[in-house]
C-alpha cells in the first residue's frame, strides 16, 4: 500500500474524530495514537556494513491479495551499482533475504567470491 493511501486514511481518521461528538473522540483519539506508530513502523531503513563497505538497506510494505508483505532493498552505492532485493512475509527475514540477494549478485559478477560471500552470511 502507498504511503498517500494511508496518510489520506489517517487524514480522514482525525477528519472523523474532530467531527465526532465530544464523548466518542476521545475514543478516535486513542485509537489512533495506537495505530500510528505501528502504521509508521513498517518502513525501516538503516546502514549495514557489508563485507567491510557501506551499505543501506530499505523495508516497505506491500498489499497484495490481502495479504502483508515486506519489500527489501539494500545498495552499495561508494561500492558497487549492485541492488539487492527480496519480498517476503516476514518483517524481520526481509534484511537477511534482500543481502543474501546481493551477495549472490556481487558472486555472479565477479566482485567476490563465494567464500566471502558464505562467511558473511554464517
Amino acid at each position: 500500500m502507498k504511503k498517500s493511501v494511508l496518510v489520506a486514511l489517517l487524514v480522514v481518521a482525525l477528519l472523523g474524530a474532530s467531527l465526532a461528538p465530544q464523548a466518542h473522540a476521545q475514543g478516535w483519539e486513542t485509537l489512533v495514537a495506537a495505530l500510528v506508530p505501528r502504521i509508521i513502523g513498517l518502513w525501516r531503513r538503516g546502514d549495514i556494513q557489508i563485507l567491510g563497505h557501506a551499505c543501506t538497506y530499505r523495508v516497505r510494505p506491500r498489499i497484495r491479495r490481502w495479504r502483508l508483505y515486506y519489500r527489501g532493498r539494500v545498495t552499495c552505492p561508494g561500492w558497487t551499482s549492485i541492488t539487492g532485493s527480496a519480498q517476503t512475509r516476514s518483517r524481520s527475514k526481509v534484511v537477511n533475504e534482500t543481502v543474501t540477494d546481493f551477495l549472490n549478485k556481487a558472486v555472479s559478477a565477479g566482485l567476490i567470491t563465494k567464500s566471502e560471500a558464505r562467511s558473511w552470511l554464517q
